[in-house]
């Protein structure tokens, strides 16, 4: 798979199964519909961004890095409305977001609430946490909402 060491997606692969596994359960129970848009969120997310990785280096430049940081709520919002907006089925994430909003969150709140929660377990962990973390949970639950 383009190179990318065996135990580098084992350990991937583990990681977000286990993560899909506990909120695609949440959504079943909240009667969130899914469909094919689900399930190619949940198969094509870690494929396609290991590929981005082995494909593009890490920029240089920190103004190029900072921009880059600054813009991918954006980007993630832009991708959200994307697929969501064809009615395939919301991923798993997106399952929650949409479910917490149809029983009266905002998609903001929702989203803002997922964010946090993966930051907090993510942190917990022992994963770096840094001014993108921090900037990922704020701006990505307006973004998506905008």
């Amino acid at each position: 798979m383009l190179g990318l060491l065996l135990g580098r997606r084992q350990v991937h692969v583990h990681e977000r199964s286990a993560e899909l596994l506990v909120i695609l359960v949440v959504v079943l129970a909240m009667r969130v519909r899914i469909g094919l848009g689900t399930l190619l969120n949940i198969a094509i997310i870690g494929p396609a961004t290991d590929t981005t990785l082995w494909l593009l280096d890490e920029p240089d430049s920190i103004s190029v890095r900072v921009g880059l940081t600054l813009a991918s709520p954006f980007v993630i919002a832009l991708g959200t409305s994307l697929y969501l907006g064809v009615h395939w089925g919301p991923g798993p994430r997106d399952g929650l977001m949409t479910g917490l909003n149809e029983r009266g969150v905002s998609i903001r709140l929702a989203r803002f609430l997922i964010e946090l929660t993966a930051f907090v377990v993510g942190f917990v962990l022992g994963g770096a946490v840094g001014w993108g973390s921090v900037w990922a949970v704020l701006a990505i639950g307006p973004a998506v909402q905008w």
